[in-house]
């Protein structure tokens, strides 16, 4: 049997933009219903960072998770661009970071809180700050 080669294509580019995309899915583990996320970032056309775990906590909607995923990815995104700052690298746009769930873009555009989203930690407001700040825009 042919061994398989694994690698990460870096290929030369004059978009040097920062694109994250992140998903979820809920209640995933039939053993304790926690979530498994998964965000990764490019720069460009290359990939530079990417990850997939279990959440730590269950989540009591798919909104919760989306939202929960998307505010890791921003914090993720948020590291690159300070590391690409101390670089002295400037970024030509802010990221552009994109997730699938209509309610969890809503909730990370609009301060508004809804009886329905209070449950959320305060904690993960860090997306919603970092898109009142004009440091990310959320695709």
């Amino acid at each position: 049997m042919a061994q398989q080669i694994f690698c990460l294509h870096i290929k030369p580019s004059t978009d040097l933009d920062i694109v994250g995309f992140s998903d979820a899915d809920w209640a995933t583990s039939i053993d304790d219903r926690k979530s498994i996320a998964g965000q990764c970032v490019f720069l460009g056309d290359t990939l530079i960072s990417w990850a997939s775990r279990k959440q730590k906590v269950v989540s009591w909607s798919s909104t919760e998770l989306e939202y929960r995923a998307l505010a890791d990815l921003a914090a993720e995104v948020t590291w690159i661009r300070l590391l690409l700052d101390e670089l002295k690298f400037s970024m030509p746009r802010n990221p552009v970071l994109w997730c699938d769930n209509l309610s969890a873009k809503a909730l990370a555009s609009n301060l508004v809180m809804h009886a329905r989203s209070k449950h959320i930690e305060i904690n993960v407001y860090y997306i919603c700050d970092q898109v009142l700040q004009n440091q990310v825009t959320i695709a």
